[in-house]
């Protein structure tokens, strides 16, 4: 299973319990099942929301604006070395 497939996954579970915990939040009577189950969702919430950030934290850093500028920057320096020496 690739990481975006799982994180999709998990995420449609998140959105499955939010709206689960929305029910239980309008329900009108106390149900001692309901706040058993209640009390499992917020468990599993947990649980997924450790994996997203596992799943997330395994993910390469995206490029910043400092490391992307200084990549140009040493491209730029290497192709007027070459043009420079090509033409003496």
């Amino acid at each position: 299973m690739s990481q975006q497939h799982a994180l999709a996954n998990l995420y449609e579970e998140l959105r499955n319990i939010e709206i689960l915990d929305r029910i239980y939040d309008f329900a009108t009577s106390p149900d001692p099942t309901n706040d058993h189950l209640y009390a499992r969702r917020q468990i599993r919430r947990k649980e997924i929301t450790e994996e997203i950030e596992m799943l997330g934290a395994c993910k390469s850093a995206p490029w910043s604006p400092a490391m992307l500028s200084g990549a140009i920057a040493i491209i730029c320096t290497v192709g007027y070395a070459v043009i420079y020496y090509s033409l003496r």
